[in-house]
């Protein structure tokens, strides 16, 4: 479900959940020249490869003048991804996805973290409470 925006939090271009084998779950973007699932498969073999390489998480990542931020739900097998400009602060970027994993987690619930639920999630709730998020990161 990728979802046109224009209230993305400051410096951000794109803010995705993945599961762990690249399938998306929600995005909001402000850009319109990415082939849809591309970058979701691209996130997805990057973060897998560095597990086997390197076994652990990767957290970060340039790809030209584009930085790439990421967070991962390992109990849902879930992957959170933030996009910026390269000059943009880590920090703040990295708060975003943290503030987004939190979300999740509790819209999901304490007690059903396990993958299968996330297949029978309706993700309009969770689409609603990151927009008004993404609104009032922005005042």
């Amino acid at each position: 479900m990728n979802i046109k925006v224009q209230f993305l939090p400051k410096d951000l271009k794109e803010i995705g959940i993945i599961k762990k084998d690249g399938t998306p779950i929600v995005k909001f973007s402000s850009l319109d020249n990415l082939e849809p699932t591309m970058l979701e498969k691209f996130i997805s073999a990057i973060s897998s490869f560095s597990e086997d390489l390197q076994g652990g998480t990767l957290k970060s990542l340039k790809l030209g003048k584009n930085k790439f931020f990421f967070e991962y739900l390992s109990d849902l097998e879930l992957i959170i991804f933030c996009m910026t400009d390269e000059g943009i602060k880590e920090k703040k970027v990295q708060k975003t996805c943290q503030a987004i994993a939190e979300i999740l987690k509790n819209y999901v619930g304490i007690e059903e973290k396990r993958p299968e639920i996330i297949n029978n999630l309706n993700f309009n709730g969770l689409k609603e409470k990151l927009t008004i998020y993404f609104k009032m990161s922005n005042l």
